[in-house]
């Protein structure tokens, strides 16, 4: 599935918020994405809190979320929080593998941000409206 055609549920939600200008999936979120990634809080947290998922922990989105490399994870912290600051959008998208891994797409450019996930199926596949 060549990026960016390859959406997740996930990273279809996330694609809404870091969009220009973001479409927030919850009613009046008490933070930006920005200050969220800025505070610390695990990427999971933060997923909860905008409404990218919708159970907290012990649920399987969550879960994995929660799961993935830690080192990854910075990763996209750090070109999150790049982006967010250049006012560019973030394209994320997925792609089902054996292996989990994050990459990023960047042409250093005012377009957009790629980051371009990989993992092992671990629910069921959802249909899209």
């Amino acid at each position: 599935m060549p990026y960016p055609n390859s959406p997740s549920p996930v990273t279809h939600r996330l694609n809404q918020i870091f969009a220009v200008p973001p479409v927030f999936l919850v009613p009046s979120p008490t933070r930006t994405p920005l200050a969220a990634l800025l505070s610390g809080d695990t990427l999971a947290d933060m997923a909860l809190e905008f409404g990218v998922i919708s159970s907290g922990p012990g649920s399987i989105e969550y879960s994995h979320l929660d799961a993935w490399p830690a080192d990854q994870q910075r990763s996209a912290r750090r070109w999150m929080i790049r982006a967010l600051t250049a006012g560019r959008v973030v394209n994320f998208d997925w792609q089902l593998a054996s292996t989990t891994t994050t990459n990023v797409s960047d042409l250093f450019g005012p377009g957009p941000l790629g980051i371009h996930f990989t993992s092992p199926l671990v629910y069921p596949p959802y249909a899209f409206p």
